[in-house]
């Protein structure tokens, strides 16, 4: 609700967006680390994708610094106004870790497929 109310969406609350943003990402951190303290880490590789979803959560983190630090166009103001500004890298690694995630969903299918157990 923060990240697409209209209230939210003045610079005033950039901070507070950006922070919904990593807490919604961080919410799977708990059922990652709790499975970690429970299972070997091959395991979890292989039938939960676990690899994946580290990888996922680095380019969610590489987007939301592009996007925070507003990198490139602090760097050379005016120059990245139509291609490559930070919203749109920001936006590339979303769309990156949802690619991601969905190979990590299908390849854990796959293995399941192929084990036939869970």
């Amino acid at each position: 609700m923060i990240v697409v109310n209209p209230r939210f969406q003045s610079s005033r609350w950039r901070m507070l967006r950006i922070s919904t943003f990593v807490a919604t990402g961080l919410s799977g951190l708990l059922p990652i680390v709790h499975a970690a303290s429970i299972y070997p880490y091959d395991m979890l590789n292989q039938q939960a994708g676990l690899g994946y979803y580290l990888v996922e959560g680095l380019a969610l983190v590489i987007g939301t610094v592009f996007y925070a630090t507003h990198f490139p166009e602090s760097w050379a103001p005016n120059t990245f106004d139509i291609w490559g500004a930070s919203h749109q890298i920001f936006h590339f690694f979303v769309v990156l870790s949802a690619a991601i995630h969905t190979w990590g969903l299908l390849s854990v299918y796959d293995w399941i497929y192929k084990n036939g157990q869970c």
